[in-house]
């Protein structure tokens, strides 16, 4: 597929969709911001461009034909060279069902149609100024409780049972276990998570919060983030909750976000502890990239 530039061009966006219209629609969206773009139209040519360099951002549709879109998300969070790639889903009209879970296993943003250019660039903007953002030094390997924490394969688990989380929610616990029974407010959990510049709502962090709490209560165990009411989070053992609290973040409503209407699919129109085997868990869980986009059997 033909690499297509503008001069002085920003980042490179990998843009992998099925509908030829829509390619040269969003190829010419980026390209007017002097985005670099690699285009692909199925799971081989995505695999070669992701074999061939990293981009900075990937937008894709998770209908790509071939494509295992959750297998995707997550192998290029546990591959070093490809775990601060800016991932962006591109939602259909009938709306994808697993939204969520791409969210939850990698994914940084989830575009429901119909949205405008304008949306569409803000929302690549605000991405890859995420991924961007600095890792605060400290330990690879954080552990609480029955908990444990790995930032070099993005790697959480609980009892020794893996819990998938989204790049928020991962972010989050990594704050929260650096400085645990301490108590947290949103402003700085905000500030140590989303980039300086973010524009994001009064009940955001709670959301993210809830999220967090119903992965981390998949595997079993005692509820483990207390709330201080009108104050912020802790990392507690046996903590409670208060249903008034646990109610607004309960359910998860930021799959589906909406742009501005005007563009549409054209087929429409603490515990710290030494990491002994982080290296290694790494390697046995990095799979090829040029097999990741392969559909399970």
């Amino acid at each position: 597929m033909e690499v297509l530039q503008r001069r002085t061009a920003q980042a490179c966006v990998l843009l992998a969709t099925e509908d030829d219209r829509l390619t040269s629609a969003l190829e010419y969206i980026l390209l007017t911001r002097n985005f670099r773009v690699l285009a692909a139209n199925d799971s081989t040519t995505l695999r070669a461009h992701l074999g061939a360099e990293t981009p900075d951002a990937l937008l894709f549709e998770p209908s790509l034909p071939g494509l295992d879109a959750i297998a995707l998300c997550s192998a290029l969070r546990l591959e070093k060279r490809t775990r601060d790639v800016a991932v962006l889903v591109l939602g259909s009209d009938t709306g994808d069902e697993n939204g969520h879970t791409l969210l939850k296993n990698g994914a940084d943003e989830y575009i429901a149609p119909p949205f405008s250019p304008a949306e569409l660039l803000n929302r690549i903007h605000a991405a890859l100024k995420n991924a961007r953002c600095e890792e605060p030094a400290g330990p690879i390997c954080l552990s609480f409780a029955d908990l444990s924490l790995d930032a070099a394969t993005y790697r959480v688990q609980r009892n020794g049972q893996t819990i998938h989380l989204g790049l928020k929610e991962f972010r989050l616990l990594q704050h929260l276990m650096k400085n645990p029974h301490r108590v947290h407010s949103r402003d700085e959990l905000q500030s140590a998570v989303w980039p300086s510049d973010a524009q994001i709502g009064l009940r955001t962090v709670d959301v993210h919060i809830g999220r967090l709490r119903g992965a981390l209560r998949s595997v079993g165990g005692p509820e483990l983030i207390r709330t201080v009411r009108s104050v912020g989070y802790s990392l507690t053992r046996e903590a409670r909750i208060s249903p008034q609290v646990q109610s607004p973040v309960s359910r998860d409503h930021s799959c589906s976000l909406d742009g501005e209407p005007g563009f549409r699919h054209p087929q429409e129109a603490t515990g710290l502890s030494q990491c002994s085997s982080g290296s290694a868990s790494a390697r046995g869980t990095s799979s090829d990239l040029a097999a990741i986009a392969s559909t399970t059997e």
